[in-house]
């Protein structure tokens, strides 16, 4: 299956940036001379996302705890998506961000994978604990109604699925 060719940007929009990254959960079993310290990790996410200012970000291994640098990073107008593994904010995170200066959100999905889907932190399939997959319709004057994911049957012209 191909994509739709893509249309040029809208003259009065700055191309679309995305990020993703690992922000890999904070944990006592660090020390100060550890790079992967939460200590030292947390004021580089923060500057990270106060530099690039991406319109759409994925992070991944975040915990309640440690949204404090990516909210001071970002600006008000950003939305999180996104429950815990264990439901609300218990467990790991994998939240998206958005602009909702320039992303409006049009409908969200999270599911567990495993045997019960829409259990929230139910783990089967031989995990370890709970995973899950988050994906939300995000529109856009950007894709000037062109529809971005042809893989999802929820797809509708002018929204894309992460």
């Amino acid at each position: 299956m191909t994509s739709p060719a893509l249309p040029a940007p809208s003259a009065d929009l700055a191309p679309l940036r995305v990020m993703s990254f690992n922000a890999l959960f904070a944990t006592e079993a660090t020390t100060e001379a550890d790079p992967g310290h939460w200590p030292h990790r947390a004021p580089a996410i923060e500057s990270l996302l106060a530099t690039e200012r991406p319109h759409l970000v994925g992070l991944q291994e975040m915990q309640e705890h440690t949204f404090g640098p990516v909210e001071r990073g970002l600006e008000p107008t950003y939305r999180r998506l996104g429950m815990g593994t264990r439901g609300g904010s218990d467990g790991l995170i994998n939240p998206i961000l958005y602009d909702s200066g320039r992303l409006e959100l049009v409908a969200w999905n999270q599911f567990w994978l495993s045997d019960r889907p829409r259990e929230i932190g139910s783990a089967t399939w031989g995990n370890a604990g709970p995973r899950c997959r988050f994906s939300p319709n995000l529109a856009s004057s950007h894709l000037l109604g062109q529809c971005v994911s042809d893989f999802s049957p929820t797809c509708q012209s002018g929204t894309m699925e992460v």
